[in-house]
């Protein structure tokens, strides 16, 4: 799975009229909210299938040579593609915390003492008192929602890796293989 980007590059002195991009690996980070997918460049499909080939057996054959660095020029100007993309799966909500302060008031406090003859006698002293109080406040949170991945997690990857290769190079220029 992946998808073709209809565009004239330039890249290590050759040009391209297009080029293919796939998701190399998942993850998903479900304590920080996202998944990552890691992306390549790829002169076509068929290099995509050479360098990360289908059966795992076949793997020590591999071959990336047809793998394009994620930085090339466009009309001349440089771009540089992220390759590690993290995909959103949260959504806020509004929750309510507890909150705490403190205050500290002074207060004359007794106390026993002993004298010079060692008759008790009471004393007074000033001492810092402090008081905590509690109290609630709505703050708004991330939450995981894995139901935000419709499906399976590839169509749905691609789509948002799609969405981002449209804002650059526009939709019309964004094809499935």
């Amino acid at each position: 799975m992946g998808f073709y980007v209809t565009a004239s590059i330039e890249h290590d002195g050759n040009s391209y009229d297009n080029f293919y991009v796939r998701i190399e690996n998942y993850n998903l980070q479900k304590p920080h909210g996202n998944v990552k997918a890691i992306i390549a460049h790829y002169k076509d499909k068929a290099g995509a299938l050479k360098a990360i080939p289908e059966y795992i057996e076949d793997i020590h054959v591999n071959n990336a040579e047809d793998m394009l660095h994620l930085t090339h020029k466009i009309d001349g100007v440089e771009k540089t593609h992220e390759w590690i993309y993290d995909l959103p799966i949260t959504e806020e909500k509004t929750v309510t915390v507890t909150t705490y302060s403190s205050s500290f008031s002074t207060q004359e406090i007794e106390f026993t003492d002993f004298d010079d003859d060692g008759n008790e006698v009471t004393k007074t002293r000033t001492q810092q008192i402090e008081t905590i109080h509690t109290g609630s406040a709505n703050v708004v949170k991330n939450k995981v929602n894995l139901d935000l991945i419709t499906g399976s997690i590839y169509p749905w990857a691609y789509e948002k890796i799609i969405d981002k290769y449209s804002e650059i190079y526009g939709s019309e220029n964004i094809s499935n293989a």
